[in-house]
């Protein structure tokens, strides 16, 4: 996220900053032609292997150090002169390079995570891949232009090597196991066609699909033509480079979703008529009480409307049960601040919001003193509309609406 974040925010700023031609901006873009055609390394880092130092481990140590060297020259680099071709050209090359070792090094990265993680870990691994991510973008976009018009250019990168030094520690004190036989090159090719074509094989079943992967393919296109100029058009109109930072990060910021959760959890004395599975004595006993873990976030599309989302997991905190997370509200919508707002997907019902409000037990212990093992409706449904109004006003207050289409479906 870091070098990707400043390749395609900071560096355009920068190079206009520092005097550089628009077309001499525009060759710039090529820098990230290394994250492209990985590809075309990609078999070598996963054939070839360290035995000493681990086979994935090497390759991100290796890369790594390579990077935090380019970092270092990066500092001591004359950017003064960099309206000058030869040291534009030195500034490229090692970006250029830059971009490879850090291309190579994601790589490995998605190696190492396949292996380490089963098969029902991999979604996490690929959540907190994508908020290191975003983090990377955010730092190495906006905050290292503020960084520069703070302090300076040498003490920027000196810092940034310093700071990828540190985040090399996990990976230094990480033992890798040995590498496992694989299966066939042949049966792989064949698994991998055949779920791919289950995957993607729906996007050719009508006319409308395939025009919507042709929207898929290319919606990014806009953006990718307009979004580079933009910073130097405003350096052009002599905005600072450090508040030119606030609109790198707002971009970063605004695609960037919330994290938040709860763990929930009591120490339950239940008496011996309570007590399932004993008869003869008194039971204390660990309840986790809800906890949950989600991610939620919103996108601007007008000055009244946006997009909405939001993904909940319940986590099993006590260690009990058959599995550690389960399914709470998901969901999708759009929200207009005058009309209200609209969901689609698992939510709860209306009475399950109410009655949190007034439910003095609410969750706890393990909800045998909750109001939803008498009221009828206190769920979390599957495969619903909601409908939430804005706050209309009243003689004695406000109050709002709430409305939810079932498809009959089991919660």
């Amino acid at each position: 996220g870091l070098p990707v974040g400043f390749m395609t925010q900071a560096l355009p700023t920068l190079l206009r900053h520092y005097g550089v031609s628009l077309t001499q901006i525009g060759v710039s873009g090529l820098l990230m032609m290394p994250w492209a055609i990985k590809f075309l390394w990609a078999p070598y880092v996963d054939r070839f292997v360290s035995r000493r130092l681990g086979h994935y481990r090497a390759w991100i140590l290796f890369t790594q150090g390579l990077s935090i060297a380019c970092l270092v020259i990066l500092a001591y680099l004359p950017v003064e002169q960099l309206n000058q071709i030869s040291a534009l050209w030195g500034l490229f090359l090692v970006l250029f390079v830059l971009n490879s070792f850090c291309a190579t090094q994601d790589i490995a990265t998605d190696g190492l995570a396949v292996k380490i993680l089963n098969k029902g870990q991999l979604h996490w691994g690929n959540t907190f891949q994508v908020i290191g991510s975003r983090l990377g973008f955010i730092l190495g976009g906006g905050l290292v232009l503020y960084a520069i018009d703070l302090l300076s250019w040498k003490v920027t990168f000196l810092a940034l090597a310093g700071g990828v030094l540190l985040n090399s520690y996990p990976i230094i004190k990480y033992r890798e196991a040995p590498l496992q036989p694989l299966v066939s090159k042949e049966k792989i090719e064949h698994e991998l066609w055949q779920k791919l074509k289950s995957i993607y094989g729906y996007l050719w079943t009508s006319n409308e699909l395939k025009l919507w992967l042709l929207v898929i393919v290319t919606y990014k296109i806009a953006d990718g033509l307009s979004g580079p100029i933009l910073k130097p058009m405003m350096v052009d109109m002599a905005v600072a480079v450090g508040i030119v930072f606030a609109s790198v990060g707002s971009v970063a910021v605004a695609a960037a979703p919330t994290f938040y959760g709860e763990i929930d959890l009591s120490v339950d004395y239940l008496p011996e008529s309570n007590a399932v599975g004993t008869k003869d004595r008194d039971v204390t006993d660990v309840s986790t009480n809800s906890s949950f873990i989600g991610v939620k976030g919103s996108e601007d599309l007008t000055d009244r409307l946006s997009v909405i989302y939001a993904a909940e997991w319940s986590i099993n905190a006590d260690g009990n049960g058959d599995s550690d997370f389960g399914q709470r509200n998901r969901f999708v919508g759009l929200k207009d601040k005058q009309l209200g707002t609209l969901k689609i997907g698992k939510h709860d019902t209306p009475l399950k919001q109410l009655s949190s409000t007034v439910d003095i037990f609410n969750n706890y212990a393990n909800n045998k003193a909750d109001i939803g093992a008498i009221a009828t409706g206190e769920n979390r449904i599957d495969d619903v509309v909601v409908y939430e109004s804005p706050a209309i006003a009243v003689a004695e207050g406000k109050i709002n609406i709430k409305a939810l289409l079932a498809t009959g479906e089991a919660s």
